[in-house]
């Protein structure tokens, strides 16, 4: 039987330490890549969400809009005839 030397055991624990580094490098690969993909499902939901919320909104400015527009359309036909509200008695 061979004697073992310091330097042996140390040739064996940085070959061991390269093929583990290698190991945990490929599976990193494959996390990475499934990290993106999960990344890309959550970006699209998050803009469905924001679509579902902003949706409502902005139907509300609309709606909004519309009702402005009416007022302040009666307003002008209101001061057009020179109809004031401090003038009746």
């Amino acid at each position: 039987m061979l004697p073992l030397t310091s330097g042996d055991v140390l040739m064996f624990l940085l070959i061991l330490l390269s093929v583990l580094g290698i190991v945990v490098l490929y599976n990193l690969l494959f996390v990475v890549v499934n990290l993106r993909s999960v990344l890309k499902r959550v970006n699209r939901l998050v803009t469905q969400v924001e679509e579902c919320v902003l949706k409502p909104i902005a139907i509300m400015d609309h709606v909004f809009s519309a009702v402005m527009e009416i007022f302040d359309a009666k307003k002008k036909k209101h001061e057009k005839h020179g109809f004031d509200k401090r003038n009746i008695k």
